[in-house]
């Protein structure tokens, strides 16, 4: 994702926007990892700003079930 689409993201869950690319992405998984974001709260985040054919999302450490879709 773009820095702008990260900051995006962090201000939609309501944490702090600014920093680099890095620290935004550090960011993200600090609060994975914490349980104050979840995996289809990302899902979501992306489903609404990057169409379908243009997602390239890799979970390293993601969920050993299928992540469940989230109802809009």
């Amino acid at each position: 994702m773009r820095k702008n689409q990260i900051s995006g993201f962090l201000a939609s869950v309501g944490l702090p926007k600014s920093g680099t690319k890095e620290v935004l992405r550090e960011r993200v998984e600090k609060a994975l990892g914490g349980g104050s974001v979840t995996i289809p709260q990302i899902v979501e985040y992306l489903d609404s700003v990057v169409p379908w054919g243009k997602q390239h999302v890799y979970l390293y450490k993601g969920p050993q079930a299928s992540i469940p879709t989230v109802a809009k």
